[in-house]
């Protein structure tokens, strides 16, 4: 998560509970910190969160990848330790099927894939919910549903 301000009181006011540092002049949003005191006592998380602009992800490709791809798998981590989470419901797009301009839409046994970074980000984000649907941890404690 990024804000981007030079008065520090204007990112916790939207932030209350960030942990925040400045490093090289950027201010660091500690999202683990957040999100693990956003889920205390939660039994369901919904991740709604993305990037999810196709032409903004030509200009800013990496912050995509990290937005969707590794801002997914920091959430997954979390909720991994948060013993009150019982299920996380993540939503992302069927932008993530490799894209045959089909009219009828996609199945959800067909192959992953992108043609630009928005797509290849939420295939991998995917990718990433499903590895952690299949660890030990999450899977006897809880049901991940992308």
């Amino acid at each position: 998560m990024c804000f981007y301000s030079w008065n520090l009181n204007v990112i916790k006011s939207h932030c209350p509970l960030c942990m925040l540092s400045i490093k090289d002049g950027k201010i660091i949003v500690d999202e683990n910190h957040m999100m693990t005191k956003l889920f205390a006592g939660r039994e369901i998380v919904f991740h709604l969160a993305a990037q999810s602009s196709v032409l903004v992800s030509y200009r800013n490709s990496l912050d995509t990848i990290t937005t969707n791809v590794i801002g997914t798998a920091n959430m997954l981590e979390v909720i991994k330790s948060c013993r009150s989470i019982k299920s996380a419901i993540i939503v992302t797009t069927d932008k993530v099927y490799h894209n045959v301009e089909k009219h009828e839409g996609y199945k959800e046994d067909e192959p992953l894939g992108g043609k630009d970074p928005y797509s290849a980000s939420k295939a991998a984000a995917e990718i990433a919910i499903e590895a952690w649907q299949n660890l030990s941890e999450i899977g006897n404690k809880m049901k991940i549903v992308a």
